[in-house]
């Protein structure tokens, strides 16, 4: 008895799956090979791009923050994240992980000026992806840059 029905729902499982239409099939959209010139530009390189200078412009402020309240620009980035001695802590937070670009490289230091009257300028760049071709700054440096 027990076996007629399962063998009777088993009938009735199979016969119901019948019944259904196929899935149809999605086509896939064809993209052009992609080559060195062509190569992919993701939203997630626009945002890492984007993070990089702002950090940029972030830090240009602090070495500026740092000229007004020592007389100096600071010898390296590295001076920004270390605790300044009269106050006990850094100027900026994170340690030495906060000078990471997007990355996982390092960001980077120029002083400009400095002669006679003009006042020193620190520039601080990076490289996108580490890439020593591809130098980014922070986005009030690139626009004074296409001037």
């Amino acid at each position: 008895m027990l076996r007629r029905l399962m063998l009777i729902c088993g009938l009735l499982v199979a016969v119901a799956g019948c019944g259904k239409p196929a899935p149809t099939p999605v086509a896939e959209p064809v993209l052009p090979p992609a080559g060195p010139e062509l190569a992919p530009v993701t939203v997630v390189d626009h945002v890492l791009r984007d993070k990089a200078s702002i950090q940029c412009d972030f830090f240009e402020k602090q070495c500026k923050a740092f000229y007004v309240r020592h007389g100096r620009p600071p010898t390296s980035l590295v001076e920004l994240v270390a605790p300044a001695p009269e106050v006990g802590k850094p100027m900026v937070n994170g340690g030495p992980l906060a000078l990471a670009d997007p990355w996982g490289k390092g960001m980077f230091m120029l002083e400009s000026g400095g002669g006679g009257d003009t006042p020193v300028i620190c520039i601080v760049y990076c490289f996108e992806d580490g890439d020593p071709d591809k130098r980014l700054y922070s986005p009030t440096r690139t626009k004074s840059m296409k001037k």
